[in-house]
C-alpha cells in the first residue's frame, strides 16, 4: 500500500516521525522533498519551482491508496493542504490525520486496523 503525507511543511519532524513508522510496516511513504516551512535554503525558492512541488504533491496523491494530513486539524487551515485534501476526496481516497494514526505500538494503525486490513 502507498502512502501519501501531506501537510504544513514547518512540520518537518513529524514529517520524518509519521514516514519512518509507514516504512517500518511496509507502507510505500511519498511525502514532500522540500520543506520550505522548516529548511531556510527551501523557503527561498522561485515561484515556478513552489508551483512545480504542487504539481508534484498532485501526483503523489493520484499514486496513492490514502492520504495522512501531518498536523492534524490545524495544518487544514492552509491553502495548499487544503488543495491536496481536497484533491484527494474528490479523487476518493481516504484523508486522515494524524491523530486518527495510533502509534502507541511503535507502528502505525490505521483506525485500529493493520496494514493489510486496509487494503
Amino acid at each position: 500500500m502507498v502512502v501519501c503525507l501531506v501537510g504544513k511543511t514547518e512540520l518537518k519532524e513529524q514529517f520524518d516521525k509519521v514516514a519512518k513508522l509507514f516504512a517500518l510496516q511496509g507502507f510505500v511513504v511519498l511525502r514532500p522533498e522540500l520543506y520550505p516551512g522548516a529548511v531556510a535554503e527551501d523557503a527561498t525558492m522561485a515561484k515556478e519551482k513552489k508551483q512545480a512541488l504542487v504539481n508534484a504533491e498532485s501526483d503523489k496523491i493520484d499514486l496513492c491508496d490514502f492520504v495522512v494530513v501531518i498536523g492534524g486539524q490545524k495544518s487544514l487551515s492552509d491553502v495548499s493542504v487544503a488543495h491536496g485534501v481536497s484533491l484527494a476526496q474528490n479523487l476518493h481516497k481516504p484523508v486522515l490525520t494524524t491523530l486518527s494514526i495510533d502509534t502507541n505500538y511503535g507502528f502505525p494503525h490505521v483506525n485500529g486496523m493493520k496494514k493489510e486490513e486496509t487494503a
